[in-house]
């Protein structure tokens, strides 16, 4: 990896971490209980996040798997299954 990526990379990183904190920020000023209700979506959406990761990451190895044998069914078989799965665990965590 290149130098201008990883640079872009930290940029980006630290973009996203001021934004949630300026956000947290404003929340602050309207009041406690505000912060309380912010804190606990930022939670919910990063744990949806990190489940939505741990399948993406699962479904890449299998994908692989069946790539490496030759399986085109499997390889198939496999994205549509942790596209299937990803789709029904944030429909639900939507609920």
């Amino acid at each position: 990896m290149n130098k201008n990526k990883i640079s872009k990379t930290i940029k980006a990183a630290l973009l996203g971490t001021c934004l949630f904190s300026a956000s947290l920020l404003i929340m602050g000023n309207i009041g406690v209980r505000e912060v309380a209700a912010h804190t606990i979506a930022i939670h919910w959406v990063g744990i949806t996040f990190m489940i939505s990761v741990g399948i993406a990451d699962a479904t890449c190895s299998r994908v692989g798997h069946a790539a490496g044998r030759g399986d085109m069914g499997g390889v198939r078989r496999a994205g549509w299954n942790g596209i299937q799965l990803a789709l029904i665990l944030m429909v639900g965590a939507a609920f």
